[in-house]
This record gives structure tokens, C-alpha cells and sequence, in this order.
């Protein structure tokens, strides 16, 4: 007689293993499969940059920007400058060679980690406006800003996604630029490669997913001037994982002619570097002239270290 088994009875041990494990993400790689085959089969078009220096690209749709530089390298004014060409009301208002496509409905999100809630985030944004041709009172539609000095860094990544998804959702017919300035204080440890790669990982999700671009600053290492090395680990994978990568920085010697490099572009060649220098009139960077550059050069003069060859023979060769 066989014995009774209780519906309710368990399965034993070896049953369990020998039952096929759940497949999670068959169905979506089958579906990035189908669509992969299918786009292999057309003409390729490249997107065209949505900004450009000098006519080379520096911002694509759906990509990584990083602009990087030591503690005082004006990386924050470059940036502002591409946010007023983003949102020019002007022909011409660009100083240094900054070009933008105009078919772009463009909405900018500046998310700042570094500058003080009462003047100097509310002065940036305010010469970001009127560089744009906006009155000091204007409140344009497409620029918001925010500040996550106020956040525990370990909720910093948290609060920069659920922000992110309200702002995807209120311009679903914009195109976002957000600039993430500076980004190694957007998560808790910028030397934590776990915590680096899941920003990363959200930034990589959100730029294939929707129509956004992410213009990130960075700091370089102290005293790492001629190697160019972004701080942490972080900055170390978004430089890898960057469209484009741009430098800003002194001229060797001197305090007044600045350099703005590409480390890395979309180009098959990097393009010379764009060469510029601060100017009290126009509250801002403007393109140097070649006697301006001729004075700082030669009162600056100096024999050229191993970094320098190095970098010049990298640049040149």
C-alpha cells in the first residue's frame, strides 16, 4: 500500500536543486538582442554634438562630460558659460568659441555640492543669466538649480535620483543637460569603488534610457599638475566611462593664461587646446589674443620637467 503524502509536504532538497532557476533578464537582453540586430541592418547616423568649443564636441546627446582642473582653474566658470550658450537668447554672446545646436529644446539642471545657499550659488546662476541675455530677475523655465549642501552625503545619491525623476516627468519633451558640480561629493566616499560604480551605473541607465546628458566636475589631485588625475576612484571611472573629457588649468608659470585641454574626445584627434584667460570687464573667460599669449609665455619661460615632455610628446605625436 503507498504510503500518504500530504499536499502540503514539501519538497525535499534534491528536488529543489534540480528545479531550474528563475531566468530575471532573459527577456530584456532577448529584447536589446532583437533591437541591436535590427539597427545593425540600417544606415548608422552618429548624433552630432549638441556643444561644441572651437567647432569640436564637447556635450553629445545621451553621454558623460567631465571637466576637471585643480582647486581654482575657473572649471566652474567654463561650466556656467555653456549653460548661458545652452539657454542664449543671444546671436552672438559666447567669448571663447562656445557654439550650441539651436534645434535643441534644451532644459539645464545645475546640482551643486561645494557653494553656500545665500550668495555664491544664488551669483552663479545669476551671471549664468544674464551671459544667457536674461535680467537679473528673470526666471527662465528651462534652468533650475540645486544645492546638496544641506544633505547627509550617504543620501546624496538618493536624493539626486528621486530629483532627477521629477524632472524627467514635468520636460518629458526637453532635452536635460544636468551638471553635476562637483560630482565626487554627489555619494558618501568618492574612494569607495561600490558606491562609485552605482552612481556611475545610474548615470550610464539614465543617459540610455532617456534623452539627458551629465556635464560632471571634478577636482584634480592636489600637486598632480601634468598628470591630470582626476580625484578618487570615482573620478578615475568617469573619466573611462566620459564622451568627452576636458581639462581646464594655468598655463605652467603662470597665474593668468589658462589652458582648456582635451584629454579625450569623440574625434579620431585631439584638437589643440583652447587658450584663455579671465577677464574682469566681462566677468568671465575670454578668448586670449596671441600677444597676450606671447607676454605670459616668454615672462614665463622655465625649463621643462619630465611631466611636461611627457604630455607635450602625448599631445603633439
Amino acid at each position: 500500500m503507498d504510503s500518504y503524502k500530504s499536499p502540503l509536504a514539501q519538497p525535499s532538497t534534491t528536488q529543489m536543486q534540480d528545479q531550474p532557476k528563475p531566468k530575471k533578464h532573459l527577456i530584456q537582453l532577448r529584447k536589446v538582442k532583437r533591437e541591436i540586430e535590427t539597427k545593425a541592418c540600417q544606415d548608422i547616423r552618429f548624433s552630432k554634438p549638441l556643444v561644441s568649443l572651437n567647432e569640436t564636441g564637447i556635450v553629445y546627446p545621451n553621454s558623460i562630460t567631465t571637466i576637471q582642473g585643480q582647486k581654482g582653474s575657473h572649471k566652474s566658470r567654463l561650466t556656467e558659460l555653456i549653460c548661458a550658450a545652452i539657454l542664449s537668447k543671444l546671436a552672438q554672446q559666447d567669448q571663447i568659441g562656445i557654439s550650441v545646436d539651436k534645434f535643441v529644446k534644451f532644459h539645464v539642471v545645475y546640482v551643486d555640492t561645494e557653494r553656500n545657499k545665500n550668495d555664491q550659488l544664488p551669483y552663479a546662476i545669476q551671471r549664468i543669466k544674464e551671459k544667457g541675455g536674461f535680467g537679473k530677475t528673470d526666471r527662465p523655465e528651462n534652468l533650475e538649480a540645486i544645492s546638496l549642501i544641506d544633505i547627509d552625503r550617504e543620501s546624496r545619491f538618493e536624493a539626486l535620483a528621486e530629483y532627477m525623476e521629477e524632472v524627467r516627468n514635468e520636460n518629458p519633451d526637453k532635452f536635460i543637460v544636468v551638471v553635476l558640480d562637483v560630482i565626487t561629493d554627489c555619494i558618501g566616499n568618492f574612494n569607495d569603488a561600490k558606491e562609485s560604480l552605482k552612481l556611475i551605473d545610474h548615470l550610464n541607465k539614465l543617459i540610455n534610457e532617456h534623452d539627458v546628458s551629465f556635464i560632471c566636475i571634478i577636482h584634480e589631485n592636489p600637486n598632480s599638475i601634468g598628470d591630470s588625475k582626476a580625484r578618487g576612484h570615482l573620478g578615475t571611472e568617469i573619466i573611462n566611462k566620459a564622451t568627452t573629457a576636458l581639462s581646464i588649468g594655468f598655463e605652467k608659470s603662470s597665474r593668468e593664461l589658462i589652458n582648456i585641454k582635451f584629454l579625450h574626445t569623440r574625434s579620431s584627434r585631439r584638437p589643440e587646446p583652447v587658450q584663455v584667460r579671465y577677464c574682469d570687464l566681462a566677468k568671465g573667460l575670454v578668448l586670449a589674443d596671441k600677444t597676450f599669449i606671447s607676454e605670459q609665455k616668454g615672462q614665463n619661460a622655465v625649463k621643462a620637467g619630465p611631466n611636461e615632455v611627457k604630455n607635450w610628446l602625448m599631445e603633439n605625436l
